[in-house]
C-alpha cells in the first residue's frame, strides 16, 4: 500500500525546476535552475 502525502511548496517548486521545466523546454535542469536563481536574485 502506498501512503500518498500532499505535496508542499518547495517539494513542487525543485519538480518543476528539475523534471518539469527541462522536458517543456528541451533544456538540461542546471539551465533552468541557473535562471531561477538569475530571476531570484533580482528581486
Amino acid at each position: 500500500m502506498v501512503a500518498h502525502r500532499p505535496m508542499d511548496a518547495e517539494f513542487a517548486e525543485r519538480l518543476i525546476d528539475t523534471i518539469i521545466l527541462p522536458l517543456a523546454t528541451g533544456r538540461p535542469a542546471d539551465a533552468a535552475a541557473g535562471e531561477q536563481a538569475l530571476l531570484a536574485d533580482a528581486r
